[in-house]
C-alpha cells in the first residue's frame, strides 16, 4: 500500500495520465466533471459497460457504441449529482473507498508498474 498526500498525489496523477494517454496507446477510463468511469466490453452481449469509480454508491452505465457509452456515463454522473441534491447528500466526488479526500489514495500496483512510475517520477521532477 502506498499512501500519498498533497504534491505527491498530483505528481502521481500526472504520471498516470501520461501512462494512460501516452504510453499505453489506449484509454479505458472516462472522465466528466472530475468523476472517473471504468470501461469494459462484453463480447457476448456486444455492449460497453462501466461504473463510476471512487464513490461508495453503485452507479453504472452502458452503451452499444463508444458515443452511446460516453453519453450514458455523463448522464449517470448528472443523475448521481441530481439524486445527491434531492436527498441532501454531499456527492462523494474525488473520494476513495474509505472516504478520504482526493489527496490521499491507496494503490496496489505490480512491481513492474511501480518501477516505471519511479522512473517517470524522477524524469519529471
Amino acid at each position: 500500500m502506498i499512501l500519498l498526500g498533497g504534491i505527491h498525489a498530483l505528481k502521481l496523477h500526472l504520471i498516470l495520465l501520461i501512462l494512460i494517454a501516452g504510453c499505453s496507446g489506449k484509454k479505458d477510463v472516462l472522465t466528466y466533471k472530475d468523476f472517473f468511469g471504468s470501461v469494459h466490453f462484453d463480447s457476448d452481449d456486444q455492449v460497453f459497460h462501466g461504473k463510476i469509480q471512487g464513490i461508495e454508491d453503485l452507479v453504472t452505465f452502458e452503451g452499444t457504441s463508444v458515443s452511446e457509452l460516453v453519453q450514458s456515463f455523463e448522464e449517470a454522473v448528472e443523475d448521481y449529482l441530481d439524486l445527491c441534491n434531492q436527498t441532501g447528500k454531499k456527492p462523494e466526488k474525488g473520494k476513495g473507498e474509505k472516504g478520504r479526500e482526493r489527496d490521499e489514495v491507496d494503490l496496489f500496483i505490480s512491481k513492474d508498474l511501480h518501477r516505471y512510475l519511479c522512473i517517470i517520477s524522477r524524469v519529471i521532477s
